[in-house]
């Protein structure tokens, strides 16, 4: 019998992309076939044309949760099962704070990265210095966007609204699970034995800490304040204790912060310059249909920014 067709969905840095190699490669065990999957569509279009033109034997697709929700939910029912991965929020804040500035300030102003770069630095030298909070109102003055904050929150106890809103439509996974190789309950939900035995493949991950509780180092608190008082009822939901405290004597790893977004940031340099290398040697080639190069940076950058702009939106319900 082959597996069901299945959806991964969660929040940005909770945990989709692993658990999407660990499924696919249970289902190319199971079907003896290779299974590429769809891998965060950005529009229905994506959807149809997978559907229409896949070689895969059954449908395996991992998304963003908030884009998904809000704009492909025609989708949704062309899945047998449908899983939402949750992390806790307070990590997932951690984890997104670190990961997301180096894209976010290579679309506005890519200078401020030695700034960002420098607030991590700090932080990770003297974790009482400076607060999550804080952080994120100077990365929103650095990028340009509204309400920074709140759209990590809000990212962050999404999974909690889609289980108050459609109830067991979407069967919830806990990343701790995840993270400490707890398949039994996805396996019987599935119909097919998933385990750790998955490598994680070309889609750009980066991995960090792999671990769970990082937050009680990073929060200070009004980072508990404004990040867990205003939503408690979504921690409780999904159980997670609202009053438990930070660390009273915190420390960082540079590892797991200075080193990791010092890396990303190099990273995110890299590809700006391969795209750059590749556009110019399109020009160089392109005869009549030469574009002309800032105006399609612009032109992409606007693009990108509306994109964001969507993703950052909260799910439909």
């Amino acid at each position: 019998m082959a597996p069901p067709s299945t959806l991964i969905l969660g929040p940005a840095k909770s945990g989709t992309t692993a658990l999407f190699y660990a499924i696919r490669a249970a289902m190319a065990r199971a079907t003896g076939q290779d299974i590429k999957g769809l891998f965060e569509p950005r529009d229905m279009d994506a959807f149809r044309r997978y559907f229409e033109t896949t070689g895969d034997p059954v449908f395996l697709c991992k998304g963003l949760l908030s884009p998904v929700m809000r704009n492909m939910q025609k989708a949704l029912d062309r899945f047998d099962r449908r899983i939402v991965i949750f992390r806790d929020p307070r990590d997932n804040i951690v984890s997104r704070l670190l990961f997301m500035p180096p894209r976010l300030l290579f679309d506005t102003d890519r200078t401020k990265c030695a700034d960002y770069l420098d607030l991590i630095r700090r932080k990770q030298a003297d974790p009482g210095s400076l607060s999550v909070l804080a952080i994120l109102r100077a990365l929103q003055d650095m990028s340009g966007h509204k309400d920074l904050p709140g759209n990590f929150r809000d990212n962050a106890v999404m999974p909690a609204a889609i289980q108050r809103a459609y109830g067991d439509r979407y069967w919830m996974f806990p990343y701790g699970d995840l993270i400490e190789g707890r398949f039994e309950r996805l396996s019987a939900y599935l119909d097919l034995e998933v385990t750790p035995d998955f490598e994680l493949g070309g889609h750009g991950h980066v991995s960090r800490s792999k671990a769970t509780g990082e937050w009680r180092s990073w929060f200070l608190p009004e980072d508990i304040d404004f990040f867990v008082r205003a939503v408690s009822a979504d921690y409780v939901l999904m159980g997670f204790d609202p009053d438990e405290a930070p660390d009273p004597a915190p420390s960082i790893s540079p590892e797991t912060s200075i080193d990791y977004a010092t890396k990303l940031v190099e990273r995110q340099a890299e590809k700006k310059s391969a795209a750059r290398i590749r556009r110019k040697e399109k020009v160089r080639q392109g005869g009549p249909a030469r574009a002309a190069p800032a105006t399609a940076d612009a032109d992409a950058a606007a693009a990108r920014r509306a994109r964001r702009a969507r993703r950052n939106a909260g799910p439909a319900a």
